[in-house]
This record gives C-alpha cells, sequence and structure tokens, in this order.
C-alpha cells in the first residue's frame, strides 16, 4: 500500500506519488455509474463497481449484469485535479489511491470518502470538471481536451471533455438499456 506502483500512474500525471500518509496514488479509478446512488447497494447501483458501504459485506458485478455490453460500459476512468486534489494537496480523502479508499476518509460522509476509488460518469459529472465540490467525483486528467478510460472489454478510448454528458452517462451505466455507437 505504501508503494509507488508505475502501472497506476499516467505518465502525464502531475499529482504527487502518495498521498500525505504515504500511500501510492493512483491515476485511474473505477466507475460507480452515471449518477449518485448514495446508500443503495449492489444492484441498484449502475456503475462497473459498486460500494457495499460496509466494512462486512461485498457486493460483485458480474459480466452478466451488464446487459448494455462490455464495450459500451466504462471500467476506469482517469483522474486528475479536482476543487480538494491538487498538484499542491495530497491530504484530502478524495486523493486517488491504488490501494482503495483513503484512509482519511470520514464515516458518514460516503460520497468525498469513496472518491480516492471511485468516481461518477454522468451528465452531473462531466470530464476534467474543475469548479465546485463535484469535480471530486469526476473523472479528468492532465491530458489536454478528455482522459483515458477502459471499458468493460478491455479497449482503452480517449473521451473528449465536450463529449454529449447523456452518451457519457450512457457509457456509466452498465444496464439502462441506451447502446452507445462509438466511432
Amino acid at each position: 500500500m505504501k508503494q509507488s506502483l508505475d502501472a497506476y500512474l499516467c505518465p502525464s500525471n502531475a499529482l504527487a506519488q502518495f498521498d500525505d500518509d504515504g500511500y501510492g496514488a493512483s491515476s485511474y479509478c473505477g466507475n460507480f455509474g452515471d449518477a449518485p446512488r448514495w446508500g443503495q447497494t449492489g444492484a441498484s447501483q449502475t456503475g462497473l463497481y459498486v460500494n457495499a458501504y460496509s466494512n462486512t459485506s461485498t457486493f460483485v458485478t458480474k459480466f452478466s449484469s451488464i446487459t448494455d455490453g462490455t464495450s459500451n460500459t466504462i471500467a476506469f476512468g482517469e483522474v486528475g485535479e479536482s476543487e480538494n486534489v491538487t498538484k499542491s494537496n495530497n491530504g484530502d480523502r478524495t486523493f486517488p489511491v491504488w490501494m482503495g479508499g483513503n484512509n482519511d476518509g470520514v464515516y458518514g460522509d460516503i460520497d468525498r470518502g469513496s472518491a480516492a476509488h471511485i468516481r461518477f460518469a454522468g451528465p452531473d459529472y462531466p470530464i476534467n470538471f474543475r469548479i465546485g465540490w463535484k469535480t471530486n467525483l469526476s473523472f479528468g486528467s492532465f491530458h489536454p481536451g478528455g482522459a483515458q478510460f477502459t471499458f468493460a472489454d478491455g479497449s482503452v478510448q480517449f473521451l473528449s471533455e465536450t463529449i454529449d454528458t447523456t452518451m457519457y452517462g450512457y457509457l456509466g451505466n452498465r444496464s439502462d438499456g441506451n447502446v452507445v455507437a462509438r466511432n
């Protein structure tokens, strides 16, 4: 946990390689879905990665639950600066670390504590969003114009920050019935 692993860092990453407690940083977070569903667990969450909201429970997403197709479902995306994570601030609980949730999290503040390992891909959380608290829950990067995303089929695609946000939400939801034709 207290190692910097090159595999988890984008070469363009400008954030610190460690958080303030020495945990290794990550340039990538899992897709939690197209919109918040705080407190809901398992199948009611729409992303590829789900949160159990418990230290004693685990929920998993099976490939069979990705009904929109693995090439139409975001698995991971890049993360960069946000309102609370900057080149000079590695002490916030939303600072992305590869080992999972940031140990600076606060119980009851699930939205910000979870942002160290999962983010939203949807209309209210656009790519490279930089103003306001929702930036801590958005994907983004240090690349001009967008960010890299890995899809459930293993493919990687650069998505523009000008992507239609409705379509972006479809890509963030594994089973909404809205299949997207990507070029």
